[in-house]
């Protein structure tokens, strides 16, 4: 999952024969990502606000903290809001592919051709994929990245970030 201020988190080792809906449903996201926002955000009026994370086409489940782009149902046209939140959604999509390419591109382990053999070939490699995570976790704060600038977000310090501060 990547956020909007930059960061990244891992859920996982899982095997990688399981599908991306199966392994939403392992890691609880929706459920957590709900239970976090619980009570933090409200209107002027006092309703409870939720924000959704976005996810590909695979994660258009309707789900209450995790959505994918609109899509016409039965032919009805999508409104105009609808259809400027797809393209900011989809310029979202190119950022977020961006920060894996930094990973891949700063931690060759990222980016094993055969990386659903690379478990039993390097038994560590979970692990090397963690650091690498925390690393470029580590960077973004010092340096930021796309991610956070398409939303005008500030990653936090290396300090917060590390539970220094």
């Amino acid at each position: 999952m990547l956020t909007p201020d930059g960061m990244s988190y891992l859920f996982g080792p899982v095997s990688v024969r399981q599908n991306d809906i199966a392994v939403l449903h392992m890691s609880n996201l929706n459920d957590y990502l709900y239970r976090l926002q619980q009570g933090c955000f409200l209107t002027s009026t006092g309703d409870e606000v939720i924000y959704s994370v976005f996810g590909d086409g695979t994660f258009n489940l309707g789900l209450r903290c995790i959505s994918s782009r609109f899509r016409s149902l039965m032919g009805w046209p999508l409104t105009y809001e609808q259809l400027l939140c797809n393209r900011h959604a989809n310029s979202a999509r190119m950022s977020i592919e961006k920060n894996y390419g930094m990973t891949s591109r700063l931690f060759r382990v990222c980016v094993d051709r055969e990386w659903s053999k690379l478990a039993k070939k390097v038994p560590y490699s979970a692990e090397q994929l963690r650091v690498s995570n925390l690393l470029v976790n580590c960077y973004v704060c010092c340096q930021g990245d796309q991610v956070s600038n398409t939303f005008g977000l500030i990653p936090p310090s290396l300090e917060e970030y590390l539970g220094m501060k």
